[in-house]
């Protein structure tokens, strides 16, 4: 579920030059993850550079969270795609799990895109018995 930016991270967000009015971060229970997309429109001369946050609000942090993201097209297909390494989201806010970098120049122009990102737990049984937590995404739309 989608909610509106609040007055704290929208301090952090002026700071980095991100109008906050502009953006949503997606929630689902514990976590929130945020793209830092500078702007939403494009030319395939610009530098895709796209720093993702995540907070992480549980008891515990999350181990062995695996990131994707991916790059689709209007017709849902993926156009660019990558990983970061596995890592352990510790509780807080403002980890960074890595930068999407995309050349804009192979993509076709003019076109909307998504920018998608996706959380889980690499290793989806831990062994100490714990239920497997499930993954969390978000997705926004940029054009070119």
């Amino acid at each position: 579920m989608a909610r509106a930016v609040d007055a704290g991270d929208a301090e952090l967000l002026l700071a980095h030059g991100v109008d906050p009015q502009h953006m949503l971060v997606d929630q689902l229970g514990d976590h929130d993850l945020v793209a830092r997309l500078h702007q939403r429109v494009f030319t395939t001369a610009d530098n895709f550079d796209v720093e993702v946050e995540v907070a992480h609000y549980a008891a515990d942090p999350m181990t062995d969270a695996q990131a994707t993201w991916k790059v689709v097209d209007a017709k849902g297909r993926t156009v660019a795609s990558g990983e970061w390494p596995a890592v352990t989201i510790p509780i807080g806010k403002n980890f960074v799990l890595g930068k999407v970098k995309v050349d804009l120049s192979k993509l076709a122009a003019p076109a909307a895109y998504r920018l998608a990102v996706n959380v889980g737990q690499a290793s989806r049984l831990p062994s100490n018995g714990q239920e497997p937590r499930p993954t969390f995404d978000n997705a926004w739309t940029f054009w070119l």
